[in-house]
């Protein structure tokens, strides 16, 4: 998607400017604009054209679900599923596969799969089905590993999205609605503005290309670059997940086109393919990092820094990541462990502790907000989340939202941003790879 020229209207200035067009960036300014604010008010960065190769939502595939043991996600997880089903700009991109969540047998476990089912139940999708290892044979022709003993239940009404199609089809909307957008050297913020009179008050963000942009609101949707801009401590912890994808023979994409999602509790996740055959699966048993500190707004802080797709599409994951790939496909679908893989890379997010995201106020930059730190499930939200962002703006937000975005302290345990599960170095592991796994793009 490229930017497109700012049209000079009787007020030039806009009122808000939205750093950052990825899941929650893309979301406020299209809620903006169908809230009636007029365009000109609007300002919305990126630093590459839409959808971003650095953006976390930039991806094939992501689930779309209710499935929350948290009343308060699942609530608006049922909200989201609904927008998706039934806003002309998103369903064309939903497919309703169904979910199955899946916890394996002797793992200690943390209640998210039984507190799930129950919450499911108490909002009204009564069709929630426990399943067994043979119940998913005979549905499912692919799912026929062991998976003995393993806790499974079934969510018809969930499914996934074409992510990445999903984001062109926002900012489509964004600017057939009038919303100015700017990328390239326009749309890369390198700093923000200060009154000198008032030097904790934002008046705008500076670009690449040398121009300061004016507003009284600056909003930073950064996801896991975020501690690179804004001090935020350790509450967003930088954190990649690995993720390889696979194609089928027409015989394959016969039997998995009706296959559902598949969500193994903290290990990995994989979706059915579209009409053109290719499959995904995200490794979550582990998290990587890259050691470094960074921060234009004062102290620096000893966060990760994400590597860039953009800058290194090639990198590939490590190989262990890759061998974990496969170990979880041959426990639950034999067929496809020894499939050759393609664009296996990093996709990064930013991480917290309680996986709660941030959408609030800078404590002490008046004018300086944040919506960020999607915690690997905000993708789901894109339809509805800008809703409450702009509420955030506008000191409108329920004080149950607020209090669950809210600025918070962060932990000195990196490991915490993963509920536990290690955080790798990247370099280190990919050093430790036989041989770099490059990405067939």
């Amino acid at each position: 998607m490229q930017p497109v020229e700012i049209k000079m209207a009787s007020n030039p200035t806009p009122k808000v400017i939205i750093v950052g067009a990825g899941t929650f960036g893309l979301s406020t300014g299209l809620h903006l604009l169908r809230q009636n604010h007029p365009p000109s008010h609007l300002l919305l960065l990126d630093k590459h054209p839409c959808p971003s190769p650095d953006a976390a939502s930039n991806d094939s595939s992501r689930a779309i679900r209710p499935d929350y043991p948290d009343p308060f996600y699942a609530r608006l997880g049922q909200e989201a599923l609904q927008a998706w089903t039934e806003d002309d700009v998103f369903m064309q991109h939903f497919y309703k596969s169904g979910r199955l969540g899946v916890e394996p047998r002797g793992r200690k476990g943390d209640g998210y799969m039984r507190g799930s089912e129950e919450i499911l139940k108490e909002l009204g999708i009564d069709d929630i089905r426990s399943m067994e290892r043979e119940d998913l044979r005979k549905r499912w022709e692919g799912l026929n590993g062991e998976m003995e003993g393993w806790n499974m239940y079934f969510n018809p009404e969930a499914g996934w999205a074409n992510a990445r199609e999903a984001l062109k089809a926002a900012m489509t909307e964004y600017l057939r609605l009038g919303g100015i957008f700017l990328c390239g050297s326009q749309g890369d913020v390198v700093s923000v503005n200060y009154a000198e009179s008032q030097p904790e008050t934002v008046t705008g963000v500076v670009t690449a290309d040398g121009k300061s942009h004016e507003a009284p609101k600056v909003l930073f949707c950064t996801g896991a670059y975020t501690p690179q801009l804004i001090e935020t401590g350790t509450q967003i912890r930088p954190i990649g997940l690995c993720l390889a994808h696979w194609r089928l023979t027409p015989t394959e994409l016969e039997i998995w086109k009706d296959h559902p999602v598949v969500d193994i509790r903290h290990r990995g996740y994989f979706f059915p393919p579209d009409d053109t055959g290719p499959m995904k699966m995200g490794v979550g048993v582990a998290g990587y990092g890259l050691p470094g500190k960074g921060g234009v707004l004062g102290e620096s802080q000893n966060v990760a820094v994400p590597t860039r797709y953009s800058l290194v599409p090639d990198q590939g994951i490590p190989k262990e990541a890759e061998m974990e790939i496969r170990k979880i496909l041959r426990e639950v679908c034999p067929s496809l462990a020894n499939k050759e893989f393609f664009d296996m890379k990093v996709c990064w997010d930013g991480m917290t502790p309680d996986s709660n995201w941030l959408i609030t106020r800078h404590p002490t930059k008046v004018g300086l907000f944040i919506a960020a730190s999607g915690a690997g499930h905000a993708f789901k939200f894109l339809p509805t989340i800008g809703k409450y962002v702009v509420e955030m703006i506008e000191g409108t937000l329920s004080k149950e939202c607020a209090e669950k975005w809210r600025w918070r302290a962060g932990h000195p345990d990196p490991s915490m941003a993963m509920q536990g599960r290690p955080i790798k170095d990247l370099g280190e592991a990919l050093r430790a790879s036989q041989e770099y796994l490059p990405s067939k793009l």
